[in-house]
């Protein structure tokens, strides 16, 4: 779902200029997915693509449940309203159920290859089905367009754009990487309670063995690094101390 909501959402930029797709070391079944849409695709000879398929299934953990002693009861309505039970195995119709889901998931996802690649459904089936290729064996086979890497594809999105080579341009790193003050000055984003609050006093000694004027210029510095963000910032002419 979540390769699809960024098809979905790389369709609707495609709208608005072009879109120029890097692989790296790996962009294959949900990340292939993300890519098979977009203008041009440039990858490395080694990068690992392609696994256009689908694979699904549920662990059976009834013998796990015995010999812990848990015990499951459940309340159906449906003949293949409990399909998805961890106690029970597939029924037949539950496993052929399940099986149209996997066969409705691949033909959408052949489709969309397709489409993104200008070709025939048939030959993206045939070398679909979860067979993984090389950015090389890619490449000869229609998946990747140009070999590459990150810079490359840059000069490749500002030709589609018609931007001069001449002319620069700046690269946003999405999500915006912390900065040195943000490193400095928070937690961390540690999901560790007991870490992060040791990471916090960590720093206040730091800040506390600090000269009072260094911390003031670390208070002012990390505004400022506020402000370049984007955050919208009131400053006093001078500085409020209270004793």
């Amino acid at each position: 779902m979540a390769s699809d909501i960024i098809w979905h959402a790389i369709e609707s930029l495609k709208e608005k200029k072009p879109v120029v797709v890097s692989m790296s070391d790996v962009a294959a079944s949900g990340g292939y997915y993300i890519a098979c849409n977009a203008n041009k695709i440039v990858a490395e000879p080694s990068t690992i693509t392609g696994s256009i398929g689908v694979v699904g299934g549920k662990p059976v953990v009834k013998g796990l449940y015995d010999w812990l002693g848990i015990t499951n009861e459940y309340v159906t309505r449906g003949k293949n309203a409990g399909m998805f039970r961890e106690t029970e195995k597939f029924s037949d119709s539950e496993r052929q159920k399940f099986e149209e889901f996997l066969n409705a998931t691949y033909n959408d996802f052949t489709t969309k290859v397709a489409k993104g690649r200008g070709k025939e459904k048939t030959y993206i089936d045939s070398i679909g089905q979860g067979r993984v290729w090389t950015g090389q064996q890619g490449k000869e086979r229609g998946l990747v367009d140009e070999y590459g890497g990150i810079d490359y594809a840059v000069e490749v999105a500002k030709a589609l754009a018609k931007i001069p080579a001449s002319q620069g341009v700046q690269r946003v790193i999405r999500p915006q990487p912390p900065t040195f003050f943000e490193q400095l000055m928070s937690g961390g984003g540690n999901d560790d309670e007991a870490a992060a609050s040791a990471q916090m006093k960590q720093q206040e000694s730091i800040l506390s063995a600090l000269p009072q004027d260094v911390r003031h210029a670390l208070r002012y510095a990390q505004l400022l690094d506020r402000a370049r963000n984007g955050d919208v910032l009131y400053l006093l002419p001078f500085d409020l101390r209270i004793r």
